[in-house]
């Protein structure tokens, strides 16, 4: 519906596209879905509302989880990848490279993507959700 250059790329319908959806409504909207079809969340709809609560694949309801988690996983494979530290923290508005390193990066290690990608592969998460 908002298809020009300069529209928000998560419109508000109500306000015509002037401005984004609030972040509340977007993550509801678009993130969690898309999260739960990659795997990482699962949902349930909730008998007798219209309402589907979101969990993560432990089966803990998902308090907070959302836009704020992917500046922490862009800084850390930015990082990871090599980027300057400079134009990571430049890309993350950062006033102070101690921030982007100290507080957004976070070391990935080889074993740790193993362990990942192990898990992924288990019945665990590629089982229907009741």
């Amino acid at each position: 519906m908002y298809a020009r250059p300069t529209d928000w790329v998560f419109a508000s319908t109500k306000l015509k596209g002037t401005n984004p959806r609030c972040g509340s409504i977007a993550s509801q909207s678009y993130l969690y879905p898309a999260a739960a079809k990659a795997g990482v969340l699962h949902s349930v709809e909730e008998r007798n509302r219209v309402r589907i609560r979101y969990f993560d694949m432990a089966g803990n309801p998902v308090i907070r989880w959302g836009w704020h988690n992917l500046r922490h996983s862009l800084a850390s494979w930015l990082v990871s990848e090599g980027i300057d530290v400079n134009i990571v923290s430049s890309m993350l508005c950062h006033s102070n490279i101690k921030t982007t390193l100290g507080i957004y990066s976070h070391t990935v290690g080889s074993k740790q993507l193993a362990a990942q990608g192990q898990f992924l592969d288990t019945s665990l998460c590629n089982a229907p959700v009741q």
